[in-house]
Parts: C-alpha cells; structure tokens; sequence
C-alpha cells in the first residue's frame, strides 16, 4: 500500500494486486469519495480518493487512471514488439528454408553484411581522432597512424575491410547475373544496386577524408565530372571548389551513409525472403533444409578464410599498394604525377578546354571515345 498527498488535501492510495489479464475502469462517488479500478496486464490498481469535492476528484481519478493505462499500454507493447523481433529473427535467420543444392557462391552476400558491419566498427573507432578541418585532418590522420595504440591497425583494418567489401559486393552480383535471379527477384535486385551505389559514394567520400594529395586531387576532378547537373557542385562542395567547408561535409556523409546502407541490406534481404533465393539448378526444389545450422556453418567457414585474408592484408600488404601522394599534405598548386594526362589523353583534353560548355565537351569527348 502506497500513499502521498496533493493539493487541496487529496489523499490517494494505491493498491497493486496480481490478477487476471483484463480491462475494466469503474469509479464510484459517495459521501466524498471516489474509487477507480484498473486491470490490465494482470495488475489490478485500487485508487482511493478523500476530497470535498466530487466533481474534482472523479477528474483527477481519470486523470490517473489514464497515466497508468497509457504505462502499462506502452510497457506491453514493448514487450509485444520484443516478442515480434525474436519471432521475424527465427523465421528468417533460423528457420528459413535454403535449398540444399546452394554452393560456397552464395555465401557472399553472408561476407557483404559482416564486412559492412566490420566497416561501421572500425569507422567508428576511427571517427573518435579524426578532426574534419582543412589544417589538422592530414596531421589528426598521422597522428592516428604513429603515436596512438593500435592506430595503424584499425587504419589499416578499415582501408582493407573497404576493398573486400567491394570484392564480396562484386562477386554477389556476379552470381546474380550468372544465375539469371534478376529475372524473377527484381525489387532484391534494385534494392541491391541501390546499396552498391550507395556503397561506391561512401567510399570516395572516406578516401578524400585522409587529405592528402590523391585525396584532394580525387575529388576535385571527381566533383567537376558532376558540373553539368545544375546546382549540384557547389551545393555538395559548399562552394565553388573543394575547401574546408567540403570536408566537413563528405565526413558527415561518410559517417551516416553506412547506417542507411544497413537499412537497406535488412530491405534487400526482406525483398529475397519474400520470394525464396534462388539456387544454381534455376528450378524450384522441395529439398530443403534449414538456414541454421546447415547454411550457418558454410557461412561461418567462408567469413573465416575472409578473416584470414584480410588480417593478412592488413599485416603485410596494404602499404605497397596504398598511394604514396596520399602521404604529402595537400598542395593545391602541385598535382600528383599520374593524374597528370598521358599523351595519348592530350586530344581529349584539348576538346575539353576549347569547347566553353563543359556538357558539350563531355558529349564530344564520348563521341570521340566511340
């Protein structure tokens, strides 16, 4: 039994007692008193109220019964979305049915989620020492990679996971197209192509973020490619070149982008369960088994020779194929030696500066690729 005072010397009394699960609401008014009782969720709350007032304590009786109701409506409905949860996690993580014939092919769209996963963790470690300004990103970097514990690792571990989420990616689709599943799952496919190029932004916007030399260099050629949509370059560079305001922005876009990329991989895997996955004899079968534990394990030993490689990469190998430019401070006056044109480019490139309109010459310089 509880019981606290208000003002105009109410006086109320709550009693909890454990009851069945029902619904009912009755209040009752006789010399000054006023009672309402609540069952819902099997707790059964008797409010008493002592007040001079009939009409006023019958209000502040609804008043608090309606407080409860709305508690235990929301804490029953968490618990009700929590079992819902579990059971849409049973169904298409456990439960689902794979056909039995599925090869080591279709694990890889298993790696793209756990290497994106991979990229969110180690993103987010990242993000803690990286500064988004001009005049310390390229030092907060450096400083990331030689003084700070683990640093170069998790750098490293990032770049790398980058990559193999490509190959994985890549791979995936490849198998699609092989198969003909495009044919018959087509919102998964669109979903899919969504999510790759979401992924392909994402990753320019994390390679200028280092603010070296082929970083700065990459996005101001990659940006200026854009020019011919109206309005779009300056509203994405915050200007009419790319300067401090530039990265700021592609940080913020490099940091969100991957979460809505994780809505669309749960959106990609709804629109395939919703229709069944394919399998490599093209045909639908009646021999199926169950994702877990037979699809889990092959997962699991792919995602381990995975690990493997990319621990590897990240041991031993990413440096020599890393761009050494990307490791000088950016100077807008000097360009890195390969993004200057070949001669063979020279043509091209004449067409491009004579012609005034920059969408002009870039059909011109289609047609004359064709």
């Amino acid at each position: 039994m509880f019981a606290w005072k208000l003002e105009d010397g109410i006086v109320i009394k709550r009693q909890v007692v454990l009851d069945t699960e029902s619904m009912s609401v009755n209040i009752g008014c006789h010399h000054g008193y006023s009672y309402g009782t609540y069952i819902k969720s099997t707790v059964r709350f008797e409010i008493c109220y002592v007040t001079s007032g009939v009409f006023k304590t019958s209000l502040h009786a609804l008043i608090l019964i309606c407080s409860y109701l709305t508690k235990f409506y929301c804490a029953s409905m968490v618990s009700r979305t929590h079992q819902i949860s579990m059971s849409l996690f049973r169904a298409h993580l456990v439960f689902y049915r794979c056909a039995l014939n599925l090869n080591s092919s279709y694990n890889f769209g298993f790696l793209v989620a756990i290497t994106f996963v991979l990229q969110i963790i180690t993103g987010i470690t990242l993000a803690f020492r990286y500064t988004s300004e001009a005049s310390c990103a390229f030092a907060s970097v450096q400083h990331l990679v030689r003084e700070v514990a683990a640093g170069w690792e998790f750098r490293m571990l990032h770049a790398t996971t980058a990559s193999f989420v490509f190959l994985c990616i890549l791979i995936h689709m490849s198998r699609g197209m092989y198969n003909s599943s495009y044919s018959y799952l087509t919102t998964a496919w669109m979903s899919g192509l969504v999510l790759y190029l979401l992924t392909i932004a994402t990753a320019f916007l994390g390679y200028v973020l280092p603010w070296g030399q082929m970083s700065f260099w990459g996005a101001t050629v990659i940006t200026n490619l854009l020019s011919p949509i109206p309005y779009l370059v300056p509203w994405l560079l915050g200007g009419y070149y790319v300067s401090d305001v530039t990265l700021k922005r592609f940080f913020v876009l490099h940091f969100i982008l991957p979460f809505v990329g994780c809505i669309l991989i749960v959106l990609h895997i709804f629109y395939l369960h919703l229709n069944g996955s394919s399998n490599p004899a093209g045909i639908d079968s009646a021999l199926k088994v169950a994702f877990y534990p037979h699809m889990l394990m092959t997962d699991a030993k792919c995602l381990s020779y995975l690990i493997g490689l990319i621990f590897l990469q990240t041991a031993f190998g990413l440096i020599e194929l890393s761009h050494p430019d990307n490791s000088i401070p950016v100077n807008r006056f000097v360009t890195p030696l390969h993004i200057v044109p070949e001669w063979y480019f020279l043509a091209y490139y004449a067409v491009l500066k004579v012609i005034p309109s920059k969408t002009g010459g870039l059909l011109v310089f289609y047609v004359l690729s064709h």
